[in-house]
Order: C-alpha cells, then structure tokens, then sequence
C-alpha cells in the first residue's frame, strides 16, 4: 500500500493502525461472532474503478481483488463495495458478483443493506440522493429521504445530507432529524451512531458520539468512520491514517431506546428450516398500508409441524433493561397456527405465544413474546406450524416485525 502522511491522535484514545485508506467498513465474522472482517478501500488507484481493496488479518492488510470509493460489511462478513462509476459489487466467496443499479454510499447491516442512489428521490429532495433497499433481487426505493452517507444497524437507519444534516428513522416511515452537522456517520454494535462532524480539527474533522440527547466529542480528527461490535470504532483521517479506538461507553439506562424494531425479512439471511419449504420476502402493498417497508418474510409452510429457525440479533447498551417483545404477523385465509419458541439465555424454553393467523381477509395482528431482560447479543426464535382452524385454507404463515417496548 502506498506510504501516508502522519498525523497523530491522542495516544490515550486512539491506537495507529499500519496501512492507508480512503474510507472502511467493519463487520461480524461469520464464524467468531466478533469483529473479524475489517475491510478498506486503500491508498493505491487500482483501476478505473477506485482504490484498492483489502482485509484486515489482525497484523496487516491483505490485498483483495477489485477497486472501489466506498465499502461496508454486513453482518456475515460479506463486503459490499461501490466503485467510481457507482457500480455495486457484493462480495461471494472468493468472487466480486455484480448487482444491479448505481450507488454514492452504501451501508449494511443484518437489518439488511442500503444504498445512496446516483439520482434524487421521487420528490425531488435537495437532499442528495434517493435511499434505496436490496430485496436479494433488485433496489426497491425505501424510507422516503436523501441523503450522501448512509448507515445501517439492526433497527433503525441513520442518514447525512448534502447539507450536513443528521436523520434517524427507527419504523421505516418518518425521519427524525437530530441536531448536529455532520460529514460521515456510523453506528456501532449496540446502536450508538458516530459521526464526523463539520468542525474542522487535525486530521480532517471532529469525531462525535451519540449520547442519546447530544453529540459528544471524541479527542481527534477524520475523515471517514466505522463502527463494529462492542466499542470498537476505527477512523480515516485526512492524510490516509488508519486508528482503531475503544471508545464505546455504557449508556445510561435513562437513555436506552424507549422501542426498537426489526423488520422480520431482513433476517431471511438466518433463516433455517428442515424442508424445501424456504422463506421469502413478499411486497404486501397491494394489501394496504401498514406493513414495515411494505413487506413481510413469507414462509410457505406445506404442512403441519414444519419449523422455522431466525436469529435476529439485539443491540442494546449494557446494562440492559427490562423489554416487551412484540410480533407483528400477518393473518389470512389461508394461513395456519404457530407457536413461538425462544432459543436463547435471555428466557427459558417454553413457549412465548400460540398464533392463528387464520382471517377471512388479509391483515395484521399483534401478540407479545412477554418480557424480557434484554442485554445484547444474538437470540434464536423458533417458529413451528402446529395446526389450521376448519376454516383455513392451509399453513402458511407471514411475519412483518419484532418490536420491543422499555418497561418502566
């Protein structure tokens, strides 16, 4: 990698890391459950397309095929990566696979993965650009904003604009705009956003932490941030300097999400079921308003005692707190009775809630998994077919979302 200048951060809070880059995206490993995908688009022009790309090993960068501006790792350590032209490229095994449409930014997450779009939004937003959704097919336009720097964690999406302006939008409808101004943001594995803000500061520009309220500010400089699981948070500064800090901080309970929610087909990615019986997304706006993103996790179920397994993941600050977990599920003439089972060390193994999702028109319904003391980490729901009422015409079952309500 080619050589950078230097410019030092504060030793206490920032460890220098060798190499030099241009922007960077951390991830989950598949396999450890930590932060062991770390990828950057490098110092070197690699091509037509951008900058060169390479893998964090814990020593040193390895050189990863390809070329690119921007770059963000999902949840199972798969890169994502746009290049100069604004092609997206996800990375498969050993191999870039190109995907449809053409991107400024991208962000991923298990929530699934966002992306800046090269044109403005249906309304003609100043903003930046229109904000897209990946269905594992194609871009569908999503959450109704604009902006140039996207970030993604497991329930919310949290957005710049070409003004400088910073959005969260946590139930896929309206944004909420937080104050602050801000270059690049990020948010890491317990759902605090980062940003590089607008005050000009050695090494590019200053660094902040959401409190829940404000934006606190990190001793340093940069120009391009990421987040990852526990406080792991790694900056680019103007001068191509990779650091690494330790910054997360438990957060007071007093500012824990009041709620938080997880649109059930983003989890398509840990789906597991014992038959050919495999889940899909299902756009449900022809049914009328209601559903998150317009769509659900359709399970096709063909039988009696078919079982569904996902793992959404639950990002909180330790200590946790007490949560209501609610399931928003769709009912419909044709859909049959479930249960819900945990897999997981935050509740015991009997069973959360029995469903009928029988209706004689398409709808939704609510039912709690009950409360929960929620600290983090990964959680395991099973999902078992055990029976239809006379009525219905079969066992399918649809799944909307996973919300979870603070209890005082």
């Amino acid at each position: 990698m080619s050589a950078c200048l230097t410019a030092r951060l504060d030793a206490q809070t920032w460890t220098k890391v060798p190499g030099c880059a241009r922007d960077i995206g951390v991830g989950r490993d598949a396999f450890t459950g930590r932060d062991g995908i770390v990828g950057i688009v490098g110092g070197s022009e690699a091509g037509p397309g951008g900058w060169s790309i390479h893998r964090w090993t814990g020593s040193e960068w390895e050189r990863v095929e390809g070329a690119g501006v921007r770059i963000a790792v999902g949840t199972y350590g798969n890169p994502w990566l746009v290049n100069r032209d604004g092609a997206i490229y996800e990375r498969s095994k050993a191999d870039w696979v190109k995907r449809p449409g053409c991107a400024r930014d991208i962000g991923a997450s298990s929530a699934g993965e966002y992306i800046i779009g090269c044109t403005p939004n249906r309304a003609g937003d100043p903003g930046g650009g229109a904000i897209y959704s990946w269905n594992l097919s194609s871009w569908s336009e999503s959450r109704y904003g604009a902006g140039t720097r996207i970030a993604v964690d497991r329930g919310a999406v949290w957005l710049v604009n070409a003004q400088g302006g910073v959005f969260w939008n946590g139930q896929a409808s309206e944004w909420t705009k937080l104050p602050g101004c801000a270059k690049d943001i990020a948010v890491d594995g317990v759902g605090t956003a980062w940003i590089i803000g607008c005050s000009p500061a050695p090494g590019g520009w200053s660094i902040h932490r959401w409190t829940g309220a404000s934006w606190e500010r990190v001793e340093g400089g940069g120009v391009a941030i990421a987040a990852g699981r526990g406080n792991a948070v790694w900056v680019v500064n103007a001068q191509g300097d990779i650091f690494r800090g330790a910054l997360g901080a438990t957060v007071p309970s007093s500012v824990l999400p009041a709620t938080f929610s997880i649109e059930i087909e983003s989890l398509l990615g840990t789906a597991q079921t014992k038959r050919a019986d495999q889940p899909m997304r299902q756009v449900m706006a022809s049914f009328g308003p209601g559903w998150g993103e317009d769509a659900q996790l359709f399970w096709p179920a063909a039988q009696l005692h078919a079982e569904l397994r996902l793992e959404p993941w639950i990002f909180l600050p330790e200590p946790g707190g007490q949560y209501e977990v609610l399931l928003t599920y769709t009912k419909a003439p044709d859909y049959g009775e479930f249960a819900v089972y945990p897999d997981t060390v935050y509740a015991h193994t009997k069973k959360l809630a029995s469903v009928n999702a029988w209706a004689p028109t398409v709808t939704r319904d609510v039912v709690s998994l009950g409360v929960w003391n929620l600290h983090g980490g990964p959680i395991t729901l099973r999902f078992d077919v055990d029976g239809k009422v006379a009525e219905s015409k079969g066992y399918l079952v649809g799944l909307d979302r996973l919300e979870s309500r603070r209890q005082p």
